[in-house]
């Protein structure tokens, strides 16, 4: 008789075992997420042992990256659960119906912790899509060792940021070979479209209606004229072929006076120890403002993922993980919080002050930053289109202003759903 009990006392728990068995979760990320997604599953698991992380490793290029995204959603890849994903393939991947809209699980108080710019993508986008790991924006970068040996005070205005650039530019050998540049910014298409977007809202242009019915704003062309001025006269040469790293290194090693850039070259004068020769503005200011652009990165659930179908609120639990305040001091790290109670955190903002150089300006200024307005299911190639073409006026030599702002609206009219 005690056998018999003994063996059914097995059988149940193997039958309970069983019945528990772990749940998976497929997790994408590109290779600039990989540190920060192992961090966070290292405290997941011992929390959750019944739900296994299986992570897949991307690509490390931005345009493999892109190719990718571009497919699975176009093709309801159900091959991954959840995605490390910037706001371009968040609303890409809304409007074509794989990402699923996370704002009905948020409990009230993580809606309460969510800060004005990630409402505004709520509010851009229909839908909270994305549970952010950080919130990030652009900045204007300076050399404050050549703005002190040129004595020079950091530019306020449009007139006084390009003669500043000008000036900046030169010979330091006195050989008439110009080594030293006033401004740089990164030429790739995609990024240049950042340079050219910026410029444009300082103007208090619209993104979306630089030239109307085949009329040009005005706004859109003092923007753009300015522009190509300010690249003609005090950028390398080969604006076109320099890459986000070159840019850097310019900046880092005293090459150039001003600089466009995310977060990165501020991060990389910590790693260099040269934070006390560079500094940030919160510039060009043109007639709108101080303009620059927010950007961020965080999760998405992809809602046709083999495992989000079978236990989907593993997967909810899991993408929601990240907003508890401890996991998202794990990302926050990589720029600047996205939540509220983070921000409020004083040991942690303390600490981020001494390894991200952005958190001490970031405050006051998301009120001059703004969501970008891609349009949905094209967020890439209106992006890449609008720096090519920006390229091509900027650079071309034959493209007139006007022309290029005409054949940018006839771009963003033709990937209107």
């Amino acid at each position: 008789m005690k056998r018999l009990l003994l063996v059914l006392l097995v059988l149940s728990i193997a039958a309970f075992a069983f019945g528990q068995a772990k749940a998976t979760v497929v997790f994408y990320t590109p290779t600039w997420g990989d540190a920060q997604i192992k961090a966070i599953v290292d405290k997941w698991a011992p929390e959750h042992p019944n739900v296994k992380i299986d992570l897949v490793k991307g690509p490390s290029v931005w345009a493999d990256h892109v190719a990718k995204s571009q497919l699975w959603m176009s093709t309801k890849y159900s091959g991954v659960d959840a995605e490390y994903q910037d706001d371009v393939f968040s609303l890409d991947m809304s409007a074509y119906g794989v990402a699923e809209d996370l704002w009905p699980y948020m409990s009230q108080a993580q809606k309460d912790d969510m800060t004005d710019i990630q409402l505004q993508y709520k509010k851009t986008w229909g839908g909270m899509y994305r549970v952010s790991w950080w919130q990030g924006m652009s900045y204007t970068y300076y050399n404050k060792k050549l703005f002190k040996d040129a004595g020079l005070a950091v530019p306020t205005t449009w007139d006084q940021f390009l003669s500043t650039a000008v000036k900046m530019t030169k010979s330091t050998a006195g050989n008439g070979e110009i080594d030293q540049f006033g401004y740089v910014a990164t030429g790739e298409e995609g990024a240049f479209a950042h340079s050219w977007w910026e410029f444009l809202y300082q103007a208090g242009g619209d993104e979306q209606k630089v030239a109307p019915g085949g009329v040009v704003d005005p706004k859109a062309r003092q923007a753009f004229d300015f522009m190509k001025t300010v690249f003609a006269k005090a950028a390398p040469k080969d604006q076109p072929a320099i890459q986000y790293n070159q840019s850097r290194a310019y900046m880092l090693e005293g090459k150039v006076a001003m600089q466009r850039d995310w977060a990165d070259t501020g991060n990389m004068a910590i790693q260099a120890n040269k934070l006390d020769e560079v500094g940030v503005m919160n510039f060009p200011a043109g007639p709108a403002g101080p303009y620059g652009i927010a950007h961020g990165w965080g999760v998405l659930i992809n809602k046709y993922g083999d495992n989000f179908k079978k236990n989907k609120q593993a997967v909810i639990d899991f993408v929601l993980f990240m907003m508890r305040p401890d996991v998202h001091e794990i990302t926050a790290s990589a720029e600047l919080p996205a939540f509220k109670s983070t921000y409020a955190d004083a040991a942690f903002m303390a600490k981020l002050y001494k390894t991200n150089p952005m958190s001490q300006v970031a405050g006051g200024w998301w009120k001059w930053r703004r969501t970008r307005q891609f349009p949905p299911r094209h967020g890439a190639e209106y992006m890449n289109g609008q720096g090519k073409l920006a390229i091509q006026g900027v650079f071309g030599g034959t493209v007139s202003t006007d022309q290029t702002l005409i054949n940018m609206q006839n771009l963003i009219d033709s990937l209107k759903d």
